[in-house]
């Protein structure tokens, strides 16, 4: 029997985090779907966040799973899941 070989892309799990462009997000003419799609904050954590003073919604890093859900309920297209390189512990290249 020949040995498994190793796919190092399903063997690597990549960071995805979504981006929200300050240019297209309208929360106040929205319905805010992002956070009503967001499966986060389904189960009651704080994942995306609309407050009516701000301009546009927060996405948190931390807890975002990167399913690109919110991406395709925006009504405006302002939502962009990236991946991230998996050698960012020693130096950040975007935030």
């Amino acid at each position: 029997m020949a040995p498994k070989k190793s796919n190092k892309q399903t063997d690597e799990v990549l960071t995805r985090i979504a981006i929200v462009s300050e240019d297209r997000c309208k929360p106040k003419k929205c319905r805010q779907e992002c956070k009503k799609s967001c499966p986060v904050v389904k189960v009651g954590k704080l994942c995306v966040e609309v407050v009516p003073n701000s301009k546009i919604a927060w996405i948190s890093e931390e807890l975002c799973i990167g399913c690109g859900i919110c991406v395709k309920k925006c009504p405006f297209e302002a939502i962009m899941i990236i991946n991230l390189p998996k050698d960012l512990e020693g130096h950040t290249t975007h935030r």
